[in-house]
């Protein structure tokens, strides 16, 4: 749940989901249990996902896999690493509050990685893109942005990282 930004700028979409860019992700996530420091500390250090094939199409319209990415070096075959900001917002009893920052382009990543060090999350909720922060709009709501946001994730998307940060 949270923020979703729709567009026809097709330029600005790529770069504001694709990892190349880096554009920043706030993620809000909550968890059963408590997070010790060891895990905190992997979550920041990065931690390997399975790299998906994604399936393509085609000229006759059969479905294909794409082929693996190159492997970098340290890195296993078909498997890509996702560092995230990790700061704890709230402790309770049996679950914790954690912001998460990411930058890798797929909000997905951030499940997978919490699900791998063992915390998936009960609720993932985006709460900033760039500089768009979710504030004041309930659950199902929409606005239109005004011209200042709209620039704002533009220079974002550019590369701008004072921009990007905020």
């Amino acid at each position: 749940t949270g923020l979703v930004l729709l567009s026809n700028d097709g330029d600005l979409v790529n770069r504001l989901t694709h990892a190349r860019y880096g554009v920043p992700r706030l993620l809000q996530a909550v968890v059963k249990g408590i997070p010790d420091a060891k895990t905190i500390d992997r979550l920041r250090k990065g931690v390997y996902l399975p790299e998906r094939r994604e399936r393509r199409t085609n000229e006759e319209g059969t479905a294909e896999r794409r082929p693996p990415m190159p492997q970098r070096r340290g890195q296993s075959e078909g498997t890509k690493s996702v560092r995230l900001e990790v700061r704890i917002v709230e402790v309770g009893s049996e679950r914790t509050t954690i912001e998460l920052i990411s930058r890798d382009g797929r909000d997905a990543s951030a499940r997978e990685v919490l699900t791998i060090v063992g915390f998936p999350p009960k609720k993932l909720t985006r709460l900033a893109i760039g500089p768009i922060e979710l504030k004041g709009l309930a659950l199902g709501r929409w606005r239109e942005m005004e011209r200042a946001e709209i620039h704002a994730i533009k220079r974002a998307a550019r590369g701008d990282k004072d921009e990007a940060k905020k």
